[in-house]
């Protein structure tokens, strides 16, 4: 793989040097940009009239009851927690928070947890001022979802969760979609500012971290549960496209949202790439990327806390999620009887070819 100074001056010359890019050539890509750009921002709204759509959504605030927990009764607390949460109880348990399964141990886990993060379960209203708004976002989408997937069984459960920073920010249960608040919490709350969370996630996701991601990311999760990645020993773009489809379809039920949001860029970001299609097309293209299988180069591209060092700069990470984007936006347009469903169902060598 040649190795890029991450200069966009570079990667023009290497351009001019192929001849790809000729004065009338670089004025009819700098308007279809524009053009593109402009139909792709959020501005205007859009989607199916959902007014009349009805779905039996009910919300449950599982941390208020978690942290309602009395520790002279917490054997019966945790009983009736179980019965009314049923799976979500075992999710939270031993996948989200990781507790011990065994009992005495469990108590002693779940005392210090309550303990240990008291003060931020008592502040969420202050970090997350609009909560309702946003499970209404996620509400909204399922709404639009039951159009545009009407043979699909829908959950009809949104469960809000307070668990550990560094553990799931959503969490597609059988018993419904769940929220982790821990993860939404914005910049006022300084608990993200560490270096271990640094390391783990990067600036890219850690920017994430704030409540106007909540339906982005809960219907994000959700769709991954439901429509798993079709490809078995994928290339580049096989995995591009895999992940280029759900964003499709996450714009399509979150249609009111800013593309920031849908992307997991910051507004600058999102910007760049908008103004970028061709010359990102022609970057991974150049570098002969696409029919790559390594994993290691892979999640380089689809990452939000990883990127190759032959990444220019200006090139926000997690990129190739955004081509598989247009990929799939591309095929969409050329076939304008394929629906979602069948977006979502059809083998990846169709969007490919």
């Amino acid at each position: 793989m040649t190795v890029y100074i991450g200069s966009i001056a570079y990667f023009h010359a290497n351009n001019l040097i192929f001849g790809l890019m000729r004065g009338r050539w670089i004025v009819i890509v700098m308007i279809s940009s524009i053009v593109w750009a402009a139909g792709c921002r959020s501005g205007n709204k859009s989607g199916p009239n959902i007014r009349k759509v009805k779905l039996d959504m009910q919300v449950d605030h599982f941390e208020k009851d978690f942290f309602a927990l009395k520790t002279k009764e917490i054997d019966k607390g945790l009983v009736a927690l179980k019965t009314k949460y049923g799976h979500f109880y075992v999710d939270f348990m031993y996948n989200i928070a990781a507790f011990s399964m065994e009992d005495s141990v469990l108590k002693k886990q779940i005392q210090r947890f309550i303990k240990e993060n008291r003060s931020l379960y008592d502040s969420i209203d202050y970090y997350i001022p609009h909560l309702n708004s946003q499970l209404k976002e996620v509400e909204n989408a399922l709404k639009r979802a039951k159009i545009y997937f009407p043979d699909l069984a829908l959950p009809t459960r949104i469960i809000t969760y307070l668990g550990p920073v560094d553990g799931f920010g959503s969490f597609a249960s059988k018993a419904g979609i769940g929220v982790g608040l821990q993860q939404f919490l914005g910049q006022k709350y300084t608990g993200y500012q560490s270096d271990y969370l640094a390391s783990l996630y990067g600036g890219q996701r850690l920017h994430q971290f704030t409540s106007a991601y909540i339906a982005p990311a809960a219907i994000g999760c959700w769709l991954s549960k439901i429509f798993p990645d079709k490809a078995g020993r994928y290339t580049l773009k096989d995995k591009m496209i895999e992940e280029g489809r759900k964003l499709y379809v996450l714009k399509a039920l979150l249609p009111n949202l800013p593309d920031s949001a849908i992307f997991g860029y910051t507004a600058r970001q999102m910007q760049w790439c908008q103004n970028n299609n061709y010359l990102i097309t022609r970057y991974f293209e150049h570098e002969n990327l696409l029919k790559t299988k390594s994993p290691e180069i892979i999640v380089e591209y689809i990452s939000d806390n990883q990127r190759p060092d032959s990444l220019p700069k200006e090139f926000p990470n997690n990129i190739g999620r955004y081509l598989g984007f247009l990929f799939v936006k591309n095929y969409m347009e050329n076939n304008t009887k394929t629906d979602l469903p069948g977006l979502m169902n059809m083998e990846l060598w169709e969007i490919k070819s």
